[in-house]
């Protein structure tokens, strides 16, 4: 019997976390014949029906215009939600994550969780059909655990030489998400305004920017002081992309190297020990085979990350993070050994699952939940399509011209960065395919 072919509008929010797991996502659908629409977030708000899909993707259903359009979702599209990876690091704000009423996820057909407590977690008051919950795993972490996936990233000595990093020189890596600080500190009044009318808890959301605020002040005292100490070591500073980059480039001394145009595991996989708190990246390090500081900022009450603690040694104060980093360079890895039993169980149970193949699972049941509703007999007009690409190039045009008052690191992928990296998905997929005819 002739397999159908869907249309799937596939919405992405984080050029810098999600748009290549996306874009591989696409071209594994598009392989098996189906027509996949990558656009940014949000704007299947204007354009859905212009696209016909026969299913859509997001990422969550926080705001209220998000949840307004949920509603008015014709049922014979199926709604997948594909969660950011990012969330088991703070399982405690759950309700702030997905917003504190989740009726709007009764909606959803297929939730695609990698992680148990997740499952729990809407499994609630039957909030979601269980049956529409897959326990299926990261599709974002294909690309580190499985190494034949990792050339869709730039390899160690090119980074290594772009940035001008010595062959031997020790490399550590900070990765930074003091993302609502920026607010609190220029527009806090007007950020108030916006999240009040997204729907989103406005007295949380500013305790949180405020303690962002104080940690990346303390931040930067901190790397002025371990520059001056540690000469010989290359400190890379990688902020979140919503953070404000004129900020470290006035504050950072100039021996530290400020990066945005690189992912994630291009910065680890170069790294001999990465710094955070509460971030992802702790993760990615673990199953990199990197070792990695947990550091408080001197404030351990203002990012409180349940799931993965104990993962690292904690530092607490400056002072403590200088002894762990003269540790670590004087080959004293006994903080870190202390802890890999404890770790290694830790990534396994909530990383391991279907590790190195997750995209292909989340493509599988996709595809499985589409069938089991009809056939959307909608025509797709093209002209549509080209006014969406007509004005999302506009779009970029301005971000361009009229930089962000914030001096956030564009986050939004351009036309040409979702036009890039599926071609490089496309490259990817067919060279993989090749190896596997050749190894037959």
């Amino acid at each position: 019997m002739k397999q159908k072919k869907y249309r799937i509008l596939l919405t992405v929010d984080h050029k810098w976390r999600d748009l290549p797991a996306y874009a591989y996502i696409a071209e594994l659908l598009e392989e098996k014949g189906h027509k996949v629409f990558l656009v940014r977030n949000y704007d299947e708000i204007k354009w859905l029906e212009k696209f016909a899909p026969d299913a859509v993707i997001l990422n969550h259903i926080i705001e209220d215009r998000r949840r307004d359009w949920v509603e008015r979702l014709s049922d014979d599209i199926v709604l997948s939600i594909l969660p950011t990876e990012g969330l088991p690091v703070h399982t405690k704000y759950f309700p702030v994550i997905f917003g504190e009423e989740r009726k709007w996820y009764s909606r959803v057909d297929l939730l695609f969780s990698w992680f148990s407590s997740l499952k729990e977690f809407f499994k609630e008051e039957y909030v979601i059909d269980p049956s529409n919950i897959v326990y299926g795993g990261i599709p974002r972490f294909d690309f580190i655990y499985n190494r034949e996936l990792f050339p869709y990233f730039k390899e160690e000595d090119i980074v290594k030489k772009t940035l001008g990093i010595d062959k031997d020189q020790k490399v550590i890596a900070f990765f930074l998400n003091f993302v609502n600080a920026a607010t609190f500190e220029k527009d806090l009044e007007g950020w108030k305004k916006v999240l009040q009318d997204q729907g989103y808890d406005v007295e949380r959301f500013v305790k949180l920017a405020k303690d962002d605020h104080n940690a990346r002040e303390c931040f930067t005292n901190t790397l002025n002081h371990l520059a001056k100490e540690f000469k010989d070591v290359c400190f890379i500073v990688k902020p979140h992309p919503n953070e404000d980059f004129s900020y470290y480039r006035e504050r950072l001394p100039g021996n530290v190297k400020l990066v945005g145009e690189y992912y994630s595991f291009e910065i680890i996989n170069i790294s001999d020990l990465t710094i955070q708190r509460a971030c992802t990246t702790g993760i990615e390090a673990a199953i990199m085979g990197k070792r990695s500081i947990e550091y408080d900022y001197d404030n351990p009450d203002a990012y409180p990350g349940d799931v993965f603690d104990g993962i690292w040694p904690k530092a607490k104060d400056k002072d403590e993070l200088c002894l762990f980093i003269e540790d670590f360079l004087n080959s004293d890895y006994t903080r870190w050994e202390t802890l890999k039993e404890r770790r290694e169980n830790i990534i396994e149970k909530y990383t391991g699952l279907n590790a190195g193949r997750a995209s292909y699972v989340f493509v599988e049941k996709l595809i499985d939940k589409i069938a089991i509703k009809k056939k959307r007999n909608i025509r797709v007009k093209r002209i549509y399509v080209l006014f969406y690409y007509l004005e999302a190039l506009a779009k970029d045009v301005y971000r361009t011209v009229f930089k962000d008052k914030l001096g956030r690191y564009d986050k939004v992928p351009k036309v040409k960065d979702i036009y890039l990296w599926r071609k490089k998905a496309r490259r990817l997929i067919e060279d993989n395919n090749r190896k596997s005819e050749e190894n037959k």
